[in-house]
């Protein structure tokens, strides 16, 4: 699965990493009621303080997980891409 989704930038960074986190929480939860074993979820936030929570949330249901920056990104853009993969279901 796949989010590219983007909130409005304000152009306050605080705000914008929360509104970020806050789209990206809808597509993970998404991602745990639609993914098959094995899947992925790929997903990009603008990184902030409520990233490394995030973070070991999806440890809980996904095998590996990296953070990733395209070499396509702009030198002033601050988003990164989470890549997990091997999503397990837990009960």
């Amino acid at each position: 699965m796949l989010s590219d989704m983007s909130p409005n930038l304000s152009g306050i960074a605080f705000k914008d990493q929360e509104a970020s986190l806050e789209l990206v929480e809808k597509a993970f939860q998404f991602s745990k009621e639609v993914l098959k074993k094995g899947g992925g979820l790929v997903v990009k936030i603008f990184p902030g303080p409520s990233m490394g929570p995030l973070k070991n949330e999806m440890k809980k249901y996904f095998k590996n997980r990296e953070t990733y920056i395209p070499e396509a990104t702009r030198n002033t853009s601050d988003e990164v891409y989470l890549v997990a993969t091997g999503f397990q279901r837990t009960t």
